[in-house]
């Protein structure tokens, strides 16, 4: 699983830089009129949305398969973080807020929710 993970993260990151480029490229040449849409990248533009539906379903997951260790997950659990979507409404300095959820609790976080190639927000939450 571990392999697959990793292939998961490398293909994540990949899709994301190339859609990127993609969407650009799209745009301009949308504008310009010249916009022709060939066989590559309608099949390209499935994989990414393959991609997605990948990362949506790792988000409904439960944090249960990040198997943390006891204080990270009832620290979590205390907070009602039940899914990996709802973690990762959180940014690191979030975390940092929760009580009794230390560097080690964010450390080790991290590193799961990294191995499945996805990320913190990089902004803290605003909460009403």
């Amino acid at each position: 699983m571990t392999n697959q993970v990793h292939k998961d993260f490398v293909m994540t990151r990949a899709i994301n830089m190339i859609e990127m480029i993609l969407t650009s490229t799209y745009d301009s040449a949308f504008k310009a009129g010249s916009f022709e849409t060939s066989f590559k990248t309608q099949e390209f533009l499935k994989t990414i949305d393959s991609v997605r539906a990948h990362v949506d379903e790792l988000k409904r997951l439960p944090i249960e398969v990040l198997e943390l260790s006891k204080r990270p997950y009832n620290c979590l659990k205390r907070e009602n973080v039940n899914t990996i979507g709802e973690l990762l409404d959180y940014s690191v300095e979030d975390l940092e807020t929760i009580r009794s959820f230390g560097v080690g609790c964010i450390n080790e976080v991290c590193e799961k929710i990294n191995k499945f190639g996805l990320e913190f927000r990089t902004r803290p939450r605003i909460d009403n």
